[in-house]
């Protein structure tokens, strides 16, 4: 980041995939209506694959979606998006992690600033085990960004179930520093 309050980026690619989405439900032209005239701008012509974009963007198009449809479609969204869209490129550097350090969700939740950063800089991520099953993921963010950025969040780290071939659980985002600061539980099945 490049000073107090600076927003992180987020991957044109992973931006792409979002919008993609949200187009193949027919849930866009509904986001698109409630969100700044700049971010419609940037809908309306996606950056990049490669671009870094300011995070607003995304930040706007998940509270719009989310104050539309909700928490649970703001997840479900993105781990379609996380398998769809994102899951191309992060899923082999996942399963690199696992051959490396173990076939367990820990493995990726371990790494789990390092898989954020394919697709966002600037984020301060980290995850604290509590025991062989079971951890939090922390998010510190210069700013609030809303419950919903948060929810999206939880969506897209089912995909870490997913690969590994688990079942487990991803609590709310239990929020602090008046939303700055956000701690999201994970469980999975022990023994795998």
């Amino acid at each position: 980041m490049t000073g107090a309050g600076a927003r992180p980026t987020v991957a044109g690619a992973l931006l792409r995939g979002y919008i993609s989405v949200l187009e193949r439900r027919g849930l866009l032209p509904e986001v698109r209506a409630l969100v700044s005239e700049g971010t419609r701008e940037i809908i309306d012509h996606p950056p990049f694959p490669i671009s870094w974009v300011e995070t607003l963007v995304m930040e706007e198009m998940m509270d719009a979606l989310g104050r539309l449809r909700g928490r649970e479609v703001v997840k479900d969204v993105a781990l379609e998006t996380a398998r769809t869209k994102a899951g191309p490129i992060v899923i082999p550097f996942m399963r690199t992690l696992l051959g490396l350090w173990g076939a367990t969700p820990e493995s990726l939740f371990k790494h789990v600033h390092r898989l954020a950063g394919v697709h966002a800089k600037g984020l301060n991520v980290t995850y604290v085990p509590e025991t062989p099953s079971s951890g939090a993921v922390e998010f510190v963010y210069p700013y609030a960004p809303g419950d919903y950025v948060y929810a999206s969040w939880e969506g897209a780290y089912h995909l870490a179930f997913e690969v590994c071939g688990v079942k487990g659980t991803i609590g709310r985002a239990e929020m602090s520093d008046g939303g700055r600061r956000a701690r999201i539980r994970v469980r999975w099945e022990a023994g795998r």
